[in-house]
């Protein structure tokens, strides 16, 4: 085999191994950190990518060529990493040794994207005039990848998907004795005990330690991990009143991901039912039409049931949920259905006289962490509508909720009802009714009628209830029960009198260009929270969103020591006159390219409705399109058709943020996006055909500047995204591009 040819499978190869690994290392992030953690999973990729060109001529040879084996055992480093580190995230601001542990981590995630960037650098030292070609099939070879990935991890735990992939490393050149030792390596630590490693605090761990308790079953996919527990001393019953004598029921708990956990109720009662305060509107209103939308507690459908409710459909997106259901629940009295709630109410064949749905901000402080950075296109202004629109004109919307102290979740929601239907039709169809620290929160259409006032106030008193707002309710008359000082009357108050509320908390209702209904986050809470580090026990309640400032701060630190300096100190000490403008265009290309891919995958995520699925299917189609728009490139290269490559360029970006703007969450939006991937995979490939023309010594030195703002970038458009919304970043990614655009035709003229 010459050489041409094996570095031609060993760029695909190893292209499909690095995607297939980013997939298993996104599902990893979420155990760890309790939430998609998309961002800094691109960061790392990209910062590894950008630190193969800053240090390429201080990589031996022999590495550059034998990509698949050096590859395999950095895939084996980071098996041994996820399983003996012990990061725990409970504690990572308590040891400043889990600081450590977390940087070797980060360490270990980037070196197999170093790897495959210094196979495309050892190409184009070797076969300059062909690198188009090469690189995009390294861009289909990534693609292939991600299906390969998301395959793995329909049959296989993480760490072991880890293992297959390394298999990789027997497409190197290396005896076939060391292939042989490689593979009794692999296969020894397939079969062992090795796991990964989960904090001492982890649901998983703790239920197991109460000797009563029982795994029952564990379900996974690639989406998610399920386990099911028997836990005889978990009681339900929040929203209970104080008026019940009896025991609560045992339950079930499921653990998701082995860290977020639902209790799901055993055997429940008539009387436990009549006591609970979500059981009120159904008992009062008895709705025959009843939607729930992602209600995995199960009261919402016991107590629908309870009330009367003969026709109850639960809504889920989670797989897992649905089986669960279908194994342990036969006689559950709701119709289930596994699809996007959006999608359902999209697709709706009729309307309701109830609906209910679960607040996604469970019992928990709400500073900035855990809830941040994970969309929510229920709780938008489109989301409501879409809501409101399956309500029937005497309907009653129905939300279960937690309460914190200062008032935060309530009034943030109280304030987006406020956005879609006005203020002054919310004073009359408003009531909020609370026990001691949960709440419902009732919206009527049509507004409440004195009747209806009348019976809700007498089954409020009668169970010891409290009033936190209902119509021409006096400040007297509400939260009189558990005195909290009237402070979530007077925040209703307020929102219902201005339109808004003078608050500690980010309160602005979000939309579907900005879907974080759980970040509260603004940055005058950085100091209590600076001042709280390690002094409060939930590090991604309190803190979490400071460690994301912080590894903001450290990857781009570090980016800038590890791809500048060396750059700087061994590469290019004279170059040519155009440095600056090939510099200026690999600045343009990472940040255009990364700002589009962010953006796109949170909008997508609307579309296609579950956060894996949604970044592997945009990775697919931005692979396979800049791929195919990358092999354009090098077969029919000239300076006339980069204009025309332009211009269309822009029309089609152009044209596609209109569509995004129109249409919601329509399936159609995903056909445009090949053609919009294909041109966005010129640009690069382009500037690489300039540089062998102009300046071939420049290359790495281009290749580090495009993976150092691509890692910028990559976490600066989620920072953007968060507290600005998608519109900005996608129009940022227009203007970066034109600048490009113009910048590379001027130079090329």
């Amino acid at each position: 085999m010459n050489e041409e040819q094996y570095l031609r499978e060993s760029v695909f190869f190893s292209s499909v191994a690095t995607l297939a690994f980013e997939m298993v290392v996104f599902r990893v992030f979420t155990f760890l950190f309790g939430y998609h953690f998309v961002s800094l999973l691109l960061a790392l990729a990209l910062l590894g990518y950008g630190m193969s060109g800053s240090l390429s001529n201080l990589i031996p040879a022999g590495i550059k060529r034998n990509t698949p084996w050096v590859l395999a055992w950095s895939m084996l480093f980071f098996f041994l990493g996820i399983c003996l580190l012990p990061l725990d995230p409970y504690e990572i601001f308590l040891k400043s040794w889990s600081f450590l542990f977390l940087g070797v981590l980060l360490c270990l995630t980037l070196f197999p994207f170093f790897i495959h960037g210094t196979v495309q650098i050892f190409v184009f030292e070797r076969f300059p005039h062909l690198f188009s070609r090469f690189y995009s099939l390294n861009l289909l070879g990534s693609a292939v990848g991600v299906g390969v990935g998301i395959l793995g991890l329909s049959f296989l735990e993480e760490s072991r998907t880890v293992l297959a992939l390394a298999l990789v490393g027997i497409l190197g050149k290396v005896r076939i004795t060391w292939r042989i030792v490689f593979l009794v390596i692999i296969a020894v630590l397939f079969l062992s005990p090795l796991k990964i490693y989960l904090s001492s605090y982890s649901p998983s761990l703790l239920l197991q330690e109460i000797p009563e308790n029982k795994l029952l079953h564990y379900y996974r996919n690639s989406l998610e991990v399920m386990e099911v527990f028997s836990t005889p001393s978990s009681r339900v019953g929040w929203g209970l009143s104080t008026r019940f004598t009896g025991v609560p029921p045992s339950s079930f708990t499921l653990v998701f991901d082995h860290h977020a956990m639902e209790v799901f109720p055993k055997d429940v009662s008539a009387p436990f039912l009549e006591a609970l305060l979500l059981s009120l509107p159904f008992r009062v209103f008895k709705p025959e039409q009843v939607l729930v939308l992602e209600g995995k507690e199960g009261l919402e459908v016991y107590c629908a049931h309870h009330g009367g409710s003969e026709n109850i459909e639960l809504v889920t997106t989670s797989f897992s949920f649905a089986a669960f259901l279908r194994d342990f629940i036969p006689a559950f009295p709701a119709r289930v259905v596994v699809t996007t709630p959006r999608r359902y109410l999209q697709e709706k064949k009729h309307w309701y006289d109830c609906i209910v749905v679960q607040v996604p901000v469970k019992r928990a402080s709400i500073l900035p962490g855990v809830f941040s950075f994970a969309e929510d296109f229920l709780f938008t202004r489109e989301g409501m509508e879409a809501i409101l629109s399956a309500l029937k004109p005497d309907g009653i919307l129905v939300f279960p909720l937690f309460l914190q102290n200062p008032p935060s979740l309530l009034p943030k929601l109280t304030i987006l009802l406020a956005s879609v239907r006005g203020v002054s039709l919310l004073r009359s169809s408003l009531v909020v009714i609370k026990n001691l620290d949960f709440a419902i929160l009732l919206l009527k259409e049509g507004g409440w009628e004195d009747k209806d006032l009348l019976v809700l106030r007498e089954e409020v008193a009668k169970w010891s209830f409290d009033f936190i707002y209902f119509p021409e309710g006096r400040e007297e008359e509400c939260e009189r029960v558990f005195q909290t000082g009237k402070r979530y009357y007077r925040a209703i108050q307020e929102i219902l009198q201005n339109g808004t509320l003078k608050s500690y908390f980010d309160l602005r209702p979000s939309r579907d260009g900005r879907p974080y209904f759980g970040n509260f986050f603004r940055f005058s809470q950085l100091r209590e929270v600076w001042l709280n580090l390690g002094k409060r026990w939930l590090p991604f309640g309190g803190a979490g969103f400071l460690l994301f400032v912080a590894i903001f701060a450290v990857v781009v630190i570090f980016s800038a020591v590890a791809l500048l300096l060396p750059v700087r100190l061994y590469h290019v000490r004279v170059v040519s006159s155009g440095t600056k403008i090939f510099l200026l265009s690999a600045v343009c290309t990472g940040i255009g390219f990364m700002f589009l891919e962010v953006s796109l995958f949170v909008r997508l995520h609307l579309v296609v409705g579950l956060p894996l699925y949604t970044f592997s299917l945009l990775l697919i189609v931005l692979l396979s399109g800049s791929g195919w728009g990358s092999m354009r490139v090098g077969k029919s290269f000239s300076y006339e058709n980069p204009k025309k490559w332009a211009y269309l360029h822009l029309f089609i970006m152009g044209g596609y943020m209109v569509l995004l703007r129109l249409f919601q969450n329509e399936p159609f939006l995903l056909f445009p996006l090949f053609p919009l991937a294909y041109f966005s995979g010129m640009p690069f490939p382009l500037l690489s055909e300039q540089v062998r023309r102009k300046g071939p010594e420049v290359f790495p030195m281009v290749f580090a500047y495009n993976g150092f703002f691509s890692v910028i970038s990559s976490l600066l458009a989620h920072f953007l995204l968060v507290f600005l919304g998608m519109e900005l970043v996608f129009g940022l990614t227009f203007l970066v591009y034109v600048v490009f655009w113009v910048t590379l035709l001027a130079h090329s003229g």
